[in-house]
């Protein structure tokens, strides 16, 4: 299932993860997901 990522969402997302203005819609979800996988409780 793909679930569509309102820029608005991302523009939170990229601030959170103090990523620069720059950074592309791509980045900020590469970025979110490696985070994700990193800290997730069943993880290790």
């Amino acid at each position: 299932m793909v679930t569509k990522i309102k820029w608005e969402k991302l523009e939170e997302a990229r601030k959170i993860l103090k990523l620069p203005k720059k950074t592309t819609r791509k980045e900020i979800i590469e970025q979110y997901r490696k985070l994700a996988k990193e800290y997730h409780p069943d993880h290790g």
